[in-house]
């Protein structure tokens, strides 16, 4: 079964309508409707413009447009933070935004900077809640982080020069009420070892003793000729 028009105004009143109406006929009815002429041919118009082409590609430049006005608009600007305890630092991290310059900035550590990474002073590495915001044009966002990293132990004292992290050993402590040394010629100990030279015994209110030599000892030298 195909589509017909009819070609003859007086047979068919349709026949000046625009489009022309089309009606079907079975295959092999060559007969217009309501009337007996055989004016008529199959419904096939010239070709004009793709209709149905145009339609695809106009649908195709819709879905484009819509690519790239979804590619072009800024996605929402977002924010994340991450602890360092090792570096003693907390980094700021971006996601989406409009690709303008960014300004961080944390009000507890007083900080306002274009650097997305913050050093955390010892007094707050632990135990402190810090706000870091992010401003990015008319957007801003926050995130807060409350820090968990050990506080630094105090040093037991300064080091050896170039090292002050190195605790010295405690210098040992003098006995209370120790002695004094007081050492005392033992009497009859002398006695010339060579010429001009005596040696004599010493003791300390101790009980140690020792030895001692004097040069020059008058008594020592032989007479003088």
């Amino acid at each position: 079964m195909k589509n017909y028009i009819c070609l003859n105004h007086g047979e068919c009143q349709w026949a000046d309508e625009t489009p022309p109406r089309e009606f079907p006929l079975v295959d092999g009815e060559l007969y217009c409707p309501n009337c007996e002429s055989t004016n008529i041919r199959e419904a096939v118009y010239p070709s004009g413009l793709p209709w149905k082409k145009i339609g695809v590609g106009a649908a195709a430049v819709l879905l484009l447009g819509s690519g790239i006005m979804w590619a072009l608009t800024p996605s929402p600007l977002g924010i994340s933070v991450e602890s360092n305890c090792a570096g003693n630092t907390v980094t700021v991290s971006m996601v989406g935004g409009s690709g303008k310059p960014i300004i961080f900035n944390s009000p507890e550590l007083g900080k306002r900077q274009a650097d997305s990474i913050f050093r955390i002073p010892a007094d707050k590495r632990s135990g402190v809640t810090l706000t870091f915001w992010a401003v990015q044009g008319s957007d801003s966002v926050k995130a807060s982080l409350v820090t968990n990293c050990e506080k630094p132990r105090p040093h037991s004292g300064r080091g050896r020069e170039g090292d002050p992290g190195k605790p010295q050993p405690p210098k040992p402590q003098a006995k209370e009420n120790q002695k004094s040394v007081v050492w005392n010629r033992v009497k009859g100990s002398e006695f010339c070892i060579e010429d001009c030279v005596v040696e004599y015994t010493e003791q300390d209110n101790l009980g140690h003793t020792r030895t001692r030599k004097i040069n020059n000892y008058a008594d020592c030298c032989p007479a003088s000729n």
